[in-house]
């Protein structure tokens, strides 16, 4: 009986380690530093330099967050003072 689980153990282990070594024999596409580079902006609030695909553009300037966007200034004619 305890052969039987061994021998089952060890056909198990060797089919597992074939389809490994089958698989791991297979190039797959390589990735390169240059591939995965992004251009890095810097916001005209803070200066965070940012990956392009991360920013916000509003007028030709760059923005980490929306959050760093100025408000726009209101001019409608009242004096504060």
């Amino acid at each position: 009986m305890i052969f039987r689980i061994l021998l089952l153990f060890l056909v198990i282990w060797g089919l597992l380690w074939l389809v490994r070594k089958q698989f791991a024999d297979k190039p797959g596409p390589e990735r390169t530093a240059e591939a995965d580079a992004e251009d890095m902006l810097v916001c005209e609030t803070c200066g965070v330099h940012t990956p392009r695909s991360l920013t916000v553009q509003v007028n030709g300037k760059t923005y980490c967050c929306h959050e760093h966007i100025p408000a726009p200034k209101s001019h409608d004619g009242a004096d504060d003072g």
